[in-house]
């Protein structure tokens, strides 16, 4: 949330005294630089609409007000928190070592609800691409002394999705079974419990695709196409 009051008149106004109020981490000079303007300057209406946007887009604030009062500028914020550790949970088919570096919440980092978002969608991302198109990850926030939180990344990653069977239209000249031989996928069997090529993958899938293209390639079809 953020706002601003504007006690003065339409056109500029020069700003003798300028505030910044609660700030813990954050040093003045930081929420200074950031504005249009300072002691001394000249401030509008539209340069208090661009600090406002310059203050939110920092990162550092969940919350800002600016107050124009005769000739003092008050900026009040609230910082957003640190985070003080990051955690996942639930995980056993993707490991920390895989799941984490992919994360931009990291200990000592501002935290922020986007950064927040952007890194539950990623975590998906990595599961889907896994073949865990079922996976879900519900995040909490544990708040902490000093303006700090704990995030946790509960992870719940469901079942992967079997391949249970591999269809080959088009083929004339190799069999069907030729083709499967070629390819990394396989259909799902009892006894593939010690690989996941029976897991569905669009990496594995595209690197398929190119290996059935340089399979007819090398048999003399240079126009083959897989669609």
């Amino acid at each position: 949330f953020a706002s601003f009051i504007w006690g003065g008149q339409a056109s500029a106004q020069k700003i003798q005294n300028l505030t910044v109020l609660g700030n813990e981490r954050v040093e003045p000079e930081t929420v200074r630089a950031l504005l249009e303007t300072d002691e001394g300057g000249n401030f509008t209406p539209d340069a208090l609409n661009r600090s406002l946007k310059k203050l939110f887009d920092s990162g550092y604030f969940s919350d800002v007000k600016l107050h124009v009062q005769g000739d003092t500028l008050v900026v009040q914020v609230v910082e957003n928190p640190m985070v003080n550790q990051v955690q996942i949970e639930g995980n056993s088919e993707v490991s920390d070592e895989i799941l984490k570096p992919e994360l931009s919440l990291k200990p000592r980092i501002v935290f922020t609800q986007g950064r927040l978002k952007n890194d539950v969608e990623r975590l998906q991302t990595i599961y889907r691409l896994k073949g865990h198109f079922a996976a879900h990850i519900t995040p909490k926030i544990i708040r902490k002394d000093q303006n700090r939180v704990d995030v946790v990344y509960e992870v719940d990653e469901g079942k992967p999705t079997k391949v249970s069977k591999i269809f080959f239209i088009g083929n004339n000249q190799f069999s069907e079974g030729k083709l499967e031989e070629t390819i990394q996928t396989k259909e799902s069997r009892w006894y593939r419990f010690f690989t996941s090529d029976d897991n569905y993958d669009p990496h594995r899938m595209d690197y398929d695709k190119e290996v059935l293209r340089l399979f007819y390639l090398q048999h003399g079809y240079a126009d083959f196409k897989v669609k």
